[in-house]
């Protein structure tokens, strides 16, 4: 009789194990329009059950098959479609329907998933690369505490302390560049560091150094560990040898393997470049502005709108200086009295803020530019049929090859339009303009 209570508990405890279950409803990142609104994930010891509503009385459902996957960012591993069930349109002609599609079960430890499709090989080579396309990223089946975590994995000391640290402890250094507007910066940060098995790794065998490339101390050490991309990981030794390097994201198992330094691993000295790399972009651009105008010193005037077009031509040196001239036509003057000027602009720019706006690449300049300009409307009111200044403007930027550009300004012309009339009358303008530079 004992020995049969002793199998029965033992039983009882293997089925509420190999049936344990977590649930996730309305999960973050699970909307798709070619699948619907994923309103709620199953995740089982056998399976990963995925329920969807459809909003349209489409048939994708229908066309699902075991090409498509799903895939987490534990790994590469491929984990296809079983089969799409309980497919119900909805009552009372409201359009759309819902249904459920299985998969295999996936590591408990997984933060996000993705759901993939896999297009079949096209021509007889069957070991030919295949084409992926995303349904569903970085769907999250846990809450994600990365910050923390993420912020005590990773120093910003200054290079010098860094590799003074690392002597001192006997450790090897791992250095990532990384940038405020970087995407996949961002999905490693929040994804890849939170993992407790990644932080403890990592700060167990390294010192390491967080480094922003728009960042004085990021564009110096640039130019000892240089490289295409972000994120940029090198592992280096004590006196800042180079052992590994790789460019992009990983995966938490590839970023493990990474961090792996085989003993016998000879360190690369770091081509260090003894001429700062200028990296020059040419562009071309448009810009419309908004000007409140006066003419000093006029009496009995108000100030006047006005309008200002510009086609412009720029060079930026390294995200960091500009020079720009062009064309432009600004329309000028006071109340009830139009100025109309066909400028030539010459503008020299020092971004003073380099990094992210709005999630992109980004900058914000100080601008100094002095002009001349020859007026168009020869009314023969006595007005000079020339003038020439200086505009004093800050503009925020985003953008790295298309450059979208706000500018605030003031612009003051320094020649007198009215020679006839005692004192000097000048233009004076506040402006707004907004470019567009290719």
């Amino acid at each position: 009789m004992i020995k049969k209570v002793i199998v029965t508990v033992i039983v009882i405890s293997i089925y509420s194990v190999s049936f344990s279950q977590i649930l996730i409803k309305n999960p973050k990142n699970g909307s798709s329009n070619y699948l619907g609104d994923l309103v709620k994930i199953e995740l089982k010891d056998s399976l990963s059950i995925f329920h969807f509503d459809k909003k349209t009385n489409d048939s994708i459902a229908y066309k699902l098959n075991n090409n498509f996957f799903i895939q987490t960012e534990i790994d590469t591993s491929k984990f296809f479609l079983l089969r799409v069930k309980n497919i119900k349109h909805k009552p009372n002609k409201e359009n759309g329907y819902t249904y459920v599609i299985d998969f295999p079960a996936i590591n408990r430890q997984a933060k996000i998933i993705n759901i993939m499709y896999e297009e079949d090989s096209k021509g007889s080579w069957k070991a030919q690369s295949k084409n992926y396309a995303t349904l569903l990223s970085d769907v999250e089946i846990k809450q994600i505490n990365k910050s923390e975590l993420e912020q005590k994995t990773f120093s910003k000391n200054s290079f010098k302390r860094t590799l003074l640290d690392a002597k001192e402890q006997n450790k090897n250094i791992l250095l990532y560049f990384t940038a405020g507007w970087c995407y996949p910066c961002k999905w490693m940060d929040k994804y890849i560091f939170s993992h407790e098995e990644v932080h403890d790794n990592i700060i167990s065998d390294f010192i390491t150094l967080k480094v922003d490339v728009d960042s004085q101390k990021g564009e110096k050490l640039r130019q000892i560990y240089s490289g295409e991309g972000i994120p940029n990981f090198f592992i280096l030794n004590s006196d800042g040898g180079i052992l590994k390097k790789r460019v992009g994201s990983m995966k938490k198992s590839e970023f493990l393997d990474f961090l792996l330094v085989d003993n016998f691993t000879q360190p690369r000295k770091p081509k260090i470049k003894t001429k700062k790399t200028i990296t020059k972009d040419i562009g071309i651009g448009l810009r419309l502005g908004l000007t409140n105008n006066n003419i000093n010193n006029l009496s009995n005037t108000k100030s006047r709108t006005g309008i200002t077009i510009d086609a412009l031509y720029s060079i930026d040196y390294n995200r960091r200086y500009l020079i720009r001239t062009g064309l432009g036509f600004s329309s000028k003057g006071t109340d009830g009295l139009a100025v109309n000027y066909l400028k030539i602009p010459l503008e020299f720019g020092y971004s003073i803020y380099k990094g992210s706006l709005f999630d992109l690449p980004g900058a914000i300049r100080l601008i100094g530019a002095p002009y001349y300009a020859i007026r168009l409307n020869k009314d023969g009111l006595g007005i000079s049929n020339n003038d020439y200044g200086v505009r004093f403007g800050i503009s925020p930027q985003i953008g790295d090859f298309t450059e979208l550009e706000f500018e605030i300004y003031y612009e003051y012309g320094m020649n007198d339009l009215f020679e006839s009339i005692s004192g000097k009358q000048n233009n004076r303008s506040f402006g707004l303009s907004l470019s567009l530079t290719l």
